[in-house]
């Protein structure tokens, strides 16, 4: 560094000095400290903070109500006696399956 930015800098931190108070240390100083940032991280709080905060409750709100709705459905409705290839095999009617060539043996016409 040459000696003429020496001094304009040494100038900076002088004048930097005098206008910036000395902080003497006191048995206040951390508290306020915190008081000050938390005052400053509180009011960054905006109002999307509180839609997403209350938009998460009643998704879970929701949730829960059609869990219990699911379960209480479960347990009025009696379980299917049939398994799904026999419902569909009583609602396919045989002579559709013949386009199909299809030929149902007399072991499958018997459960009919």
């Amino acid at each position: 560094m040459s000696f003429q930015n020496e001094r304009e800098l040494e100038g900076l931190w002088a004048s930097y000095r005098e206008s910036m108070p000395d902080v003497e240390a006191s048995p206040e100083f951390m508290p306020k400290l915190w008081h000050a940032i938390e005052a400053r991280q509180r009011s960054r709080i905006t109002i999307w903070t509180k839609w997403t905060g209350a938009f998460v409750s009643v998704s879970l709100a929701l949730c829960l109500v059609f869990t219990i709705a699911s379960a209480v459905e479960d347990r009025l409705t009696p379980p299917h006696a049939s398994s799904y290839i026999d419902a569909l095999s009583e609602d396919t009617p045989s002579d559709t399956l013949a386009y199909a060539h299809f030929q149902p043996t007399a072991d499958e016409e018997s459960h009919k």
